[in-house]
């Protein structure tokens, strides 16, 4: 038996020509690249490097994923790019994809949970931010005034609710410190 294991891992170093995309390493990678604090980052890379997890990665893509990409055209683990102007978040069975177009100053948020599929757009222009849905239909725009106060309308553009420059500060302190 392990004279076979043996022989068929050099078959797969000597038979496949293709080094094939590496998709099990750069998910590895993407994870741990994909922290907003720089020293979890860091924390997260020398973890992956001590429990050798990088260096199993790499040998599973090399001998086993990329040879069946090399066979097949399919390699089996899927890969997610990660782009400097998105981001993963995921709890429990929810997850989102929050990008930012730097072209046209848009947010789009798009989230699957298990009451289905939606995607909001935020967007600044003209002194108001508007929220629209992925049909650009108008869901909530707000505006803030020389005094500080925020009033927030709803698609049909009723008042929905006016937020004081105290009650505005009280929201910056706690969840943009």
């Amino acid at each position: 038996m392990r004279k076979s294991l043996i022989t068929l891992v050099l078959c797969c170093f000597v038979f496949t020509g293709c080094t094939g995309s590496f998709n099990l390493t750069r998910k590895v990678y993407n994870f741990h690249r994909s922290q907003d604090d720089k020293w979890a980052d860091e924390l997260l890379f020398l973890g992956t490097i001590f429990l050798p997890i990088y260096g199993i990665s790499t040998f599973a893509d090399a001998v086993i994923f990329n040879s069946i990409e090399f066979w097949t055209g399919d390699n089996p683990v899927d890969v997610v790019e990660v782009d400097n102007n998105m981001k993963f978040v995921k709890e429990g069975s929810s997850e989102a994809t929050i990008s930012f177009n730097q072209e046209n100053q848009q947010i789009t948020i798009d989230a699957q949970t298990a009451q289905g599929d939606s995607t909001v757009i935020i967007e600044k222009n003209e002194g108001l931010v508007r929220a629209l849905d992925k049909d650009g239909n108008l869901l909530y725009v707000s505006t803030r005034d020389g005094n500080g106060q925020v009033s927030v309308y709803d698609g049909g553009l009723e008042l929905v609710k006016n937020y004081s420059p105290r009650e505005i500060k009280a929201f910056e302190e706690k969840f943009l410190k």
